[in-house]
C-alpha cells in the first residue's frame, strides 16, 4: 500500500486525460505487458483500474496477472477469448477482506469488471476503494458491498506469496471513513471531485 499512497501524493486527483497523470498512465502502468495497451495508448479510450494494480504489485515484488483485465486477479476466472493468460493470477482469495487486499467486481451483464484496493469503510458499512480508473482518476470511492453501478464484488484477494498479519486488519478509524474529504486530503496531489462514474473494465 506504500507504492499505492505514493501514486496517489504524487498523481492522485488528476483526470486521466490530463497532466501528469496522463504521461504516467501511458509511460508507467501501461508498461505492464498486456494484450490491450502500450504507451501510444489513450488512457481516455481505455480502463487502466487492472494495469495500475498489477504496476503496484510488480513494484512490490509480487507476481501479478500481467493483464489490463480485472477479473484476471480472480484465479477462478477463465477467459475463452483471445489473448487467454497462459499463467496462474498468482492471487488467492480470502474470507475477510483486510486493509491492502485486492477487490474485484464483475460487471452484472457483459463481461469486464473493476479492481482497486481496499483502504477501508464509510461508518455506514460502504467500501473504500483506492485504485486507478475510478471516476476517470487515482483516487478514493465509495462503494456499497452489495454491489453498485451494474456490479458485484466477485470476491477479495492476496498474492500467494503474502504471509498473513493481524496488522492488516481494519482499524476503528479505518472503519468510519469519508472518501470525499480523502480526496480533499494531502492523500492526493490534488483535490478530486467525488464521482464514481468513470469507466470499469
Amino acid at each position: 500500500m506504500k507504492i499505492v499512497l505514493d501514486e496517489t501524493k504524487n498523481y492522485g486527483g488528476y483526470d486521466e486525460g490530463t497532466e501528469p497523470l496522463k504521461s504516467r498512465i501511458k509511460n508507467t502502468y501501461f508498461t505492464i505487458k498486456n494484450e490491450f495497451t502500450t504507451n501510444k495508448t489513450d488512457p481516455t479510450k481505455v480502463s487502466w483500474c487492472a494495469t495500475f494494480v498489477s504496476w503496484c504489485l510488480q513494484q512490490a515484488e509480487y507476481s501479478n496477472p500481467s493483464s489490463c483485465r480485472a477479473l484476471e486477479f480472480n484465479p477462478e476466472y477463465m477467459h475463452d477469448g483471445a489473448g487467454k493468460p497462459d499463467r496462474p493470477s498468482g492471487m488467492r482469495k480470502i474470507s475477510n477482506p483486510v486493509y491492502g487486499c485486492i477487490i474485484v467486481w464483475k460487471n452484472n451483464s457483459g463481461g469486464g469488471g473493476h479492481v482497486a484496493f481496499h483502504y477501508g469503510y464509510t461508518l455506514s458499512g460502504n467500501i473504500v476503494p483506492i485504485g486507478g480508473n475510478q471516476g476517470n482518476s487515482l483516487k478514493f470511492s465509495n462503494r456499497s458491498p452489495k454491489g453498485d453501478y451494474g456490479q458485484k464484488i466477485v470476491g477479495y484477494f492476496l498474492p500467494e506469496d503474502y504471509e498473513d498479519n493481524p496488522e492488516d486488519e481494519f482499524t476503528e478509524d479505518e472503519k468510519k471513513l469519508s472518501p470525499t474529504s480523502l480526496n480533499s486530503s494531502s492523500l492526493l496531489k490534488t483535490s478530486s471531485i467525488e464521482d464514481d462514474k468513470g469507466k470499469t473494465t
